[in-house]
């Protein structure tokens, strides 16, 4: 046989078996890449699991890569997202939860090539505890104890490694604030969510198709009441000298100058017939009026016999309209 057959031959052989390995490596990847590809996603979802054990839901944030909210029953308890900086041996990464509030909850160190001794103690309880409850401006490294918690201390001869995880967290913060800012409203912005069970009935009571309720910048006492994403009306509490002393209602009053909704929410009023003055029956008929209507003549009868009382929830309501009226003139001025 020549020697131009074995090498043929063994061209062949060679083209064959590396056809053969192909296949088979092929082969071999299309039925453990869908494995592999479920671990890693176990393998994430149990890392945010960590990080927010009362989560029984974690739903990837349409348009952010990697970032989830964690939820449960529905309620968003924290946003997960990773974050990386550079430390004294390398990037460090982490998944970082931060709650609605704009505060740390926890987070998770997912790889990292510090000291070990040193700058591998940022994965340690002692300097990891000091990051959940933690606002933006408490995200500062110090190397001295600091005994109000305003702080992150440093680990003892690793600086560099603290202060390069506390920039990966603060930057985190930051980004879920600026997704928040950039996502809300004008109208919340610089807000905050009531949260407060007992007042949170009273305004579902007074605005049942309401989707949400924030203070109002500026406005003690008042609500910007949204539906969706829309600012539907603002509550306020109206104070008026009644027949017994001061009264008070909490008065809904829509973004077009118009009721909403009243209700008593305290009074000194003694008369029998007072009662019926400050029964929703009777605040439900200054309902749909403005300030101009009634300015205009259009009014609602007193009750017989609790003039005083009537002329009182007027000047409540009336005190409400105005007062939303200027406000509203000033944000657009």
């Amino acid at each position: 046989m020549s020697s131009e057959t074995n090498v043929v031959k063994v061209a062949a052989n060679l083209t064959l078996a590396c056809l053969v390995s192909g296949l088979v490596i092929a082969g071999v990847y299309s039925i453990t890449a869908p494995e592999a590809a479920r671990q890693k996603e176990l393998a994430k979802t149990q890392a945010m699991q960590e990080l927010v054990k009362e989560a029984d839901q974690f739903a990837p944030i349409a348009g952010k890569t990697g970032w989830f909210e964690a939820k449960k029953g529905g309620k968003v308890l924290a946003t997960v997202l990773p974050s990386e900086s550079k430390g004294y041996g390398g990037p460090i990464k982490l998944l970082v939860a931060v709650t609605p509030e704009g505060k740390v909850h926890d987070f998770k160190v997912l790889g990292h090539n510090e000291t070990p001794g040193l700058g591998d103690n940022i994965k340690k309880p002692k300097f990891k505890d000091q990051f959940p409850g933690k606002a933006l401006a408490q995200l500062n490294v110090v190397k001295q104890p600091v005994a109000d918690g305003s702080a992150i201390e440093a680990i003892t001869g690793a600086t560099i490694s603290s202060k390069a995880l506390t920039v990966a967290v603060r930057e985190a913060v930051e980004a879920v604030a600026a997704a928040k800012t950039s996502a809300t409203p004008d109208h919340v912005a610089g807000t905050q969510p009531i949260t407060d069970p007992e007042r949170l009935q009273v305004l579902r009571e007074l605005i049942p198709a309401a989707t949400g309720f924030h203070t109002v910048v500026g406005k003690t006492a008042w609500v910007a009441v949204e539906k969706g994403d829309q600012l539907l009306a603002y509550v306020l509490p109206a104070e008026s000298q009644g027949y017994g002393g001061v009264m008070r209602l909490a008065v809904a009053v829509s973004t077009d100058g118009k009721v909403l909704a009243a209700k008593t929410m305290a009074h000194k009023e003694t008369i029998r017939r007072a009662d019926e003055a400050l029964a929703p029956a009777y605040l439900q008929n200054f309902v749909g009026l403005s300030l101009s209507d009634l300015a205009g003549g259009k009014s609602v009868d007193a009750i017989a016999g609790a003039t005083v009382t009537s002329k009182a929830v007027l000047a409540c309501v009336t005190k409400a309209l105005g007062d939303v009226n200027d406000y509203q003139s000033g944000v657009k001025g």
